[in-house]
């Protein structure tokens, strides 16, 4: 069972903040009664949406001006947030380091309607890995951070205020594939560009990229669960900056069309926007790999041993089978011998 798309109240919640103007009211009423204390964390994130559209749509309610409250922190703390973040990235690139920002304030300066629809939990920056360590030491001397979290992969800095920083060693192995991050974070680094921050420039993947690696990111089971990857997808596919002809290559290069593929149809169903259509039909043509339909089907269960399978599969996408074997002794060297991914490898070697 897949266990990645949104409870049949976020899917009201969406198809009210996506669906037709003169639907909101009535799709607001079949919600009733509407209980803010008994909402599961992954539904929070679509608040500040709902608050602007029941009101441009005319909607009063009184949980409208606790809604609102929800939007009015949201847009006070990315303020903040984003004004530290451009710190970060001015303070990096004095050192001629120019991470790649991607996810959360990404494609929430550029996708959304309003800089407060969006929270932004964490930033994360994408880094050539031999830059992670440079970065990491021009990073410590910027707050007083909490003990870093170092893992295979990335640095996790935050701060008491909840401040996170997340520096990542090529892109992330969720949306990488077999790729590998610090390949897959080269394939894209042509198409970036640069958007303002504040005083300082911020390098973004393109649209189609971000879209696509932003499915690879979100289009997995995780706890605690969230939907802000599907809204994500959602915006940056109705923005009229995506160009869908542009979709093919990063879902090819990164191993990523039977994800692109179910987000679209997904997406399609809840926004009613025939512009998932065309996306649809530039995707159509496009054929996923054995092992990459296994790895997207895992990784949309919620099991340790499932994710650690997803993962194990998705890093060999691309691979040819004999060099996968070949392989499979070094990885098993690599492994914790009691963990999750001793059991996913062993799962594969048979």
């Amino acid at each position: 069972m897949s266990e990645i798309w949104p409870t049949p109240t976020q899917e009201a919640l969406l198809r009210l903040v996506f669906g037709s103007d003169a639907d909101v009211a009535t799709r607001w009423e079949s919600l009733q009664p509407f209980e803010l204390n008994t909402l599961d964390l992954g539904t929070f994130c679509l608040l500040p949406l709902v608050h602007s559209r029941l009101a441009a749509s005319g909607v009063e309610d009184a949980l409208c001006a606790r809604l609102g409250g929800a939007y009015r922190s949201i847009w006070y703390r990315n303020q903040v947030a984003l004004g530290r973040l451009a710190v970060v990235l001015q303070m990096l690139g004095a050192e001629g380091i120019e991470p790649v920002v991607v996810g959360g304030a990404a494609v929430a300066t550029r996708f959304y309607p309003e800089i407060g629809h969006r929270p932004l939990p964490q930033f994360d920056l994408v880094l050539a890995p031999e830059a992670v360590a440079p970065a990491s030491k021009i990073l410590a001397r910027y707050a007083d951070w909490d003990v870093p979290i170092v893992r295979p992969g990335f640095t996790r800095f935050e701060d008491s205020r909840r401040f996170v920083v997340v520096l990542h060693s090529g892109l992330p192995a969720s949306a990488a594939g077999g790729l590998r991050g610090a390949v897959a974070l080269r394939t894209l680094l042509p198409r970036t560009g640069l958007v303002s921050l504040s005083d300082t420039a911020m390098r973004v993947l393109a649209p189609a990229d971000e879209l696509v690696v932003a499915c690879g990111m979100g289009a997995r089971a995780s706890s605690p669960a969230s939907i802000q990857w599907l809204v994500d997808a959602a915006f940056i596919g109705l923005s009229a900056e995506l160009v869908p002809d542009d979709l093919a290559d990063p879902a090819r290069e990164l191993a990523l069309v039977m994800a692109m593929k179910a987000v679209t149809r997904k997406l399609r169903d809840l926004t009613g926007d025939d512009r998932f259509d065309q996306i649809a039909q530039v995707l159509g043509p496009l054929r996923a790999g054995r092992r990459e339909v296994l790895a997207h089907r895992f990784g949309t269960r919620s099991s340790a041993f499932s994710q650690g399978l997803s993962t194990y599969l998705r890093s060999t996408t691309g691979r040819s089978i004999v060099r996968v074997l070949r392989d499979l002794p070094q990885d098993a060297r690599q492994v914790d011998a009691s963990g999750w991914a001793r059991r996913a490898w062993l799962a594969v070697r048979r």
